[in-house]
């Protein structure tokens, strides 16, 4: 019966984020076409230092490489690799909706250890795959899974009091994301409740991990990943204003005081839920809406505990007086409880989704093509849209792209090409175009429309 169980429900979970990964319409958002383009160097032209600006450990991106050459690169007649753009971005998810599978077993087992049925564990578990932040980050190209799925296997062999491996996994996370460092504290504490020595192990077999990376990030040609991640993660000084982040921090206040006084095991999670979100909220440490993946699916294993323990003391001690002096605290919590869900499941997820669907009707391998269409050696200047088109675009474009912050830098430089070849630009506002304090002389502007995307021409005329 366990089995099978076990095997519905991962069953269940791959049909849920494969389907998430192949639908049409769902592009590539542009952090997952940033990291597959570095994956796509890896497999396509045997870029394996992954070379540039890159903040991220390597892990995902081996592993994206990886699948892209099993599942998304042909080979041309002339027998040069290519990679075709909608295969990879089916590709480049398949990690990922491994990982989450990964994850939800581990969950599987926590539940199993705390004493619940195999097919109670799995009804338990069921809505998980189900979530909708959960189908947007476990069958995508983000770290966000894989750091996750590897933290909760580490505090699964925590709680078994296999140090050593916990540290293993830790050290895997972090391998995965730098963020996964912040399960240290969960994963060491767990392994020191089993036993104090083997929150020493882990911490040891984790610090090797580290190490590695580090030793990896030194041989590694370039700007330091670390650094590069600091510089992007660490700039906002002022606390974030997210409904969501506050109100999921409420209900692991809620979850934790339940919790000590029903007498359930999920204290250590609550903390730390409420810890990281605190973190996130009041630290200096840039917030994106995928960052509470985790404190969701904790916080429902820690629900689905406080709901155990709840009916396990409301059988045992139904006629006592304790229980009776308890009941109305707990029943007050508990709609309190279901008060913050109902405000999660109707303003909770809507901004990272919305931002997703966003991006799934942009016809990026059609503005690719006309792009690519352009004479060799085009110069194409952008504001935003630089990592899609890096992707999609293709890994032998023979065009020039070239990024600019504002107006001024942008015409600046191209008054200084002394090139008078058409020129092409997309993804900047239009203000920047038809700005005559900085128009050249002698070249002509033409506005095109493909697929939704403004591409502007300049053609020169002569003087």
């Amino acid at each position: 019966m366990r089995r099978v169980s076990v095997l519905l429900l991962l069953l269940l979970t791959w049909t849920v984020l494969l389907a998430a990964a192949v639908l049409p319409t769902r592009r590539l958002h542009g952090d997952e076409a940033f990291f597959l383009t570095f994956a796509r160097r890896a497999a396509v032209g045997g870029d394996w230092w992954l070379t540039g600006a890159l903040d991220k450990p390597p892990l995902t991106l081996y592993a994206n490489a990886l699948a892209l050459n099993f599942f998304a690169v042909d080979t041309l007649p002339n027998g040069v690799l290519t990679l075709d753009a909608h295969k990879g971005e089916f590709a480049g998810r398949l990690f990922s909706a491994a990982c989450a599978m990964l994850g939800l077993a581990a969950l599987w087992r926590v539940l199993r250890q705390e004493g619940w049925s195999p097919l109670a564990a799995s009804m338990g578990l069921l809505p998980v795959p189900l979530l909708p932040q959960w189908q947007l980050y476990g069958a995508s190209a983000f770290m966000d899974m894989p750091m996750l799925a590897f933290a909760l296997c580490g505090w699964l062999w925590a709680r078994r009091g296999r140090g050593a491996g916990a540290g293993v996994w830790l050290a895997l996370a972090l391998w995965a994301k730098p963020q996964g460092a912040l399960f240290a504290p969960l994963v060491l504490v767990a392994a020191w409740q089993s036993a104090p020595q083997q929150a020493l192990r882990a911490l040891l077999s984790a610090s090797v991990g580290g190490l590695t990376l580090l030793a990896w990030d030194t041989a590694r040609a370039g700007a330091s990943i670390f650094m590069l991640g600091a510089a992007n993660n660490l700039l906002r000084a002022a606390p974030i204003h997210n409904e969501t982040a506050f109100v999921l921090w409420l209900v692991s206040v809620l979850l934790v005081s339940l919790s000590l006084l029903v007498g359930g095991r999920g204290v250590l999670v609550g903390i730390w839920c409420a810890g990281y979100l605190a973190l996130h909220l009041f630290g200096g440490i840039t917030f994106y809406e995928r960052y509470l993946l985790p404190v969701w699916v904790l916080l429902w294993v820690m629900g689905l505990g406080v709901l155990a323990a709840l009916w396990r003391l409301r059988r045992a001690k139904k006629r006592s007086p304790r229980w009776r002096a308890l009941r109305r605290v707990l029943r007050a919590q508990a709609w309190g409880v279901l008060l913050l869900s109902f405000l999660l499941l109707t303003q909770g997820y809507r901004g990272g989704l919305t931002q997703q669907q966003d991006y799934s009707t942009r016809a990026f391998d059609q503005l690719a093509d006309a792009l690519n269409a352009l004479p060799e050696a085009t110069a194409v200047y952008y504001h935003q849209l630089g990592w899609e088109l890096s992707y999609y675009m293709g890994q032998w474009t023979n065009k020039r792209l070239t990024h600019y912050d504002t107006s001024a830098a942008f015409w600046a430089d191209f008054v200084a090409l002394d090139e008078i070849s058409p020129r092409a630009a997309v993804g900047i506002p239009r203000y920047w175009v038809w700005n005559e304090a900085f128009a050249p002389q002698g070249w002509t502007i033409s506005e095109r429309n493909v697929a939704g995307f403004a591409v502007f021409l300049f053609t020169y005329e002569g003087k």
